[in-house]
């Protein structure tokens, strides 16, 4: 993808500094914090409880303790933007 392409929805040009905004920053850092948080979860679950998670399972939580997580920290509550892309 080049720099002047037209992006479609839900794609994020972070080659353009100016495009990304700290709304975007918070939730990037929100879904990384979330991803480590659930797959140490799930590792631990399946080392020492033996249960083990399908990787849907996983990814299906991950975006809701990103919903849940990035909705109650933020000052703009409405979010509902981000039902489209979950």
């Amino acid at each position: 993808m080049g720099l002047d392409a037209d992006l479609g929805p839900g794609e994020l040009d972070v080659t353009n500094p100016g495009l990304v905004c700290r709304r975007w920053k918070k939730l990037g850092q929100t879904v990384c914090f979330a991803t480590l948080w659930r797959s140490s979860l799930a590792r631990n679950a399946a080392e020492f409880n033996g249960r083990s998670m399908s990787v849907l399972e996983i990814v299906e939580i991950i975006k809701e303790d990103s919903y849940i997580w990035f909705k109650n920290r933020t000052r703009d509550k409405l979010i509902d933007w981000w039902l489209a892309y979950v």
